[in-house]
């Protein structure tokens, strides 16, 4: 079924939210989850995993955590990059 894709997009949206809430941390935590769950589920191209890695990005760039916060955005783009021509680009804008 789809279940774990579901988990994982609910992750997914949780990380996004506990960022938008201030709790970067968790979001951390919780995009970590997501952005794994993502990759085993749909490889590691999908776009899914990016929006995961850009929450993730977003959440280490707000706890200082720089290089990484680099490495995680600059993935996230290459997949997105790789996804086709703009495809979600305007969210790499953060």
């Amino acid at each position: 079924g789809d279940a774990p894709d579901s988990q994982a997009e609910l992750r997914a949206a949780l990380a996004q939210s506990l960022l938008n809430l201030g709790d970067q941390a968790a979001a951390a935590d919780l995009a970590a989850t997501a952005e794994a769950q993502i990759r085993a589920l749909h490889g590691p191209l999908h776009p899914r995993r990016g929006d995961a890695l850009l929450t993730l990005a977003r959440s280490l760039e707000e706890r200082q955590e720089l290089d990484p916060a680099e490495a995680q955005g600059r993935e996230a783009l290459a997949i997105f990059e790789r996804a086709g021509a703009g495809f979600e680009l305007n969210r790499i804008q953060a």
